[in-house]
């Protein structure tokens, strides 16, 4: 399978630029990782044994009203914007929903992360054992870095989490 991408990076436009995956999924987590690094999607489609398989590029871009991890983004911002200072400061409660607040988001996202760690270990479990193929080799230890980083950054999410629960039963228990 065969990703191609058009776009933009940083006013540079880019053409047909080609990348092998080997699904669609593995497509979405490529053009997902390009437009987090601040590449512009304009046009982006699959071929896969002759057929074509046009992408919807707003769905990529983080300033789209389609993307799912803009919202998400969106949602982080407001929780941050909405800390209170302190609770000695603030009102009590409003420092207790606050962190409940958190917890539910750090919930929500480690869900999207496990279901990517899912997705991806289904990928793997489905390949083939890789090749001498060159091409193939460097998807196989690609797969296996994302499945890496995704654990990682679900032991992060997770710590944060239950700092969040501490301070909140903290809070709480100082009512």
């Amino acid at each position: 399978m065969i990703l191609i991408v058009d776009g933009t990076l940083h006013g540079v436009g880019w053409a047909n630029f080609t990348c092998p995956v080997s699904d669609p999924i593995a497509a979405f987590d490529l053009i997902t990782s390009y437009a987090a690094r601040g590449f512009r999607i304009n046009h982006a489609r699959l071929f896969e044994r002759g057929i074509q398989i046009d992408l919807p590029a707003d769905v990529f871009n983080p300033h789209s009203e389609h993307c799912p991890f803009e919202s998400l983004r969106w949602e982080w911002e407001q929780v941050l914007r909405e800390r209170p200072i302190s609770p000695s400061k603030l009102h009590r409660q409003v420092y207790i929903n606050w962190n409940r607040r958190l917890v539910r988001y750090y919930d929500r996202q480690i869900n999207l992360v496990i279901e990517g760690i899912l997705r991806l270990e289904y990928q793997i479990r489905q390949s083939t054992p890789p090749s001498t193929n060159g091409l193939e080799q460097v998807a196989s230890e690609r797969q296996k870095f994302l499945l890496q980083s995704r654990y990682a950054r679900v032991q992060s999410l997770e710590t944060l989490r239950q700092k969040t629960v501490r301070n909140l039963r903290d809070l709480e228990a100082s009512r």
